[in-house]
């Protein structure tokens, strides 16, 4: 089955791209390292036309039409570039001048890529990002609109090395263009994406986050921090975080960080013993969590009653939808002998830190 290609809901102009755009970096320069000798995420811009027109509040404050307006050239005239071939540039010794390398190749970053005044150039733009299949292409826009219009007739599910964003500047534009977004023939979740195998990267919030049942105001300098901070990106064959990484993360939740072992629960660990209680888990996970299909998930692991469950709603492991957020483990997949023995070994390794912690408690 062909990969599809990943879209995100609503995103905003990257600090790294302004920096890019703002310093007169040329298309397909990477960013990496340029600013004040800090190390920031290699990226490449290709801008294959210029201008635009402002169709929505998001729009008001445009940062080409600042950026234009210094050198008296107005905005709204939509010309193709001097970079228009840029994919497919190479240097003198036969080579891209475009590498993967240089990374994500961000596009139409002083337009729109489905302004309508593109309509005659965009399927030449679209064979070279079908011909590159070594770049990856994120396209971002607020005429999510003209989608079903603009694609290739080989679009098919996307692109796979082709990414649709679109911008939502407040609840009305979400109200329009959200639904446009979720029609269209991209793939829209990180569950999709790793149900399929393909990259999922959380790049930033937005200035409203939501976060289970609260809304925090995020300012715009701490937004991809915090996107990092969620660590919900998600690459095919990567390895599991580290327990450190992890119990971290963890201990950031509110919700997470609540459960502890009561006096009874280390009473029933010196009991039975450890190996016991694992055998315990085992058994919980193989029949709990690891089937494909669970009728009640989300409502499987009770919130009292054993040590393993305590550990369960601790570590994110209670139900597949938790697994899929904290650990990375699609849903509508049958555990892998290795997935159960993982989780199995995170919920050990919580009850274990408990263990000692509480011992301590009662020596001191």
């Amino acid at each position: 089955m062909k990969k599809p290609a990943g879209a995100f809901g609503a995103v905003s102009i990257f600090p790294e791209w302004w920096y890019n755009w703002e310093n007169g970096l040329a298309d397909g320069e990477s960013a990496r390292g340029r600013k004040s000798g800090k190390k920031v995420e290699a990226v490449a811009i290709w801008n294959p036309w210029h201008g635009c027109h402002k169709i929505s509040p998001g729009c008001q404050n445009c940062y080409v039409y600042r950026r234009d307006a210094q050198f008296d050239k107005d905005s709204s005239v939509v010309n193709r570039t001097s970079f228009f071939d840029l994919p497919l540039r190479r240097d003198r010794k036969g080579f891209y001048k475009l590498q993967p390398e240089q990374g994500t190749v961000y596009v139409c970053m002083t337009s729109d890529f489905f302004l309508q005044e593109a309509d005659e150039w965009r399927p030449e733009a679209w064979a070279m990002m079908r011909e590159r299949k070594d770049l990856s292409f994120v396209i971002i826009t607020k005429r999510i609109h003209r989608f079903l219009q603009c694609i290739p007739k080989d679009w098919n599910e996307g692109y796979e090395n082709v990414a649709i964003q679109c911008t939502c500047e407040n609840q009305e534009m979400a109200d329009y263009r959200l639904p446009l977004l979720l029609q269209a023939p991209i793939l829209h979740t990180r569950e999709q994406c790793m149900q399929y195998n393909v990259s999922f990267y959380f790049k930033q919030t937005g200035a409203l986050f939501r976060k289970g049942e609260r809304i925090y105001r995020i300012e715009r300098k701490y937004q991809m921090e915090q996107a990092r901070k969620a660590c919900i990106d998600y690459a095919p064959g990567k390895e599991y975080i580290s327990f450190e990484t992890l119990f971290e993360r963890l201990n950031q939740s509110a919700f997470r960080s609540r459960f502890s072992l009561k006096k009874a629960d280390l009473n029933y660990l010196e009991e039975k013993g450890m190996e016991t209680v694992r055998r315990h888990a085992e058994d919980f996970v193989r029949m709990r969590l690891a089937p494909a299909q669970i009728p009640n998930d989300g409502r499987q692991t009770p919130m009292k009653g054993h040590p393993v469950f305590l550990a369960q709603h601790a570590t994110g492991t209670c139900c597949r939808g938790c697994l899929c957020k904290w650990h990375g483990i699609p849903k509508g997949k049958a555990l892998t002998e290795k997935q159960q023995r993982y989780v199995t070994d995170v919920i050990m390794e919580w009850i274990r830190r408990q263990h000692i912690s509480g011992r301590k408690g009662h020596t001191n």
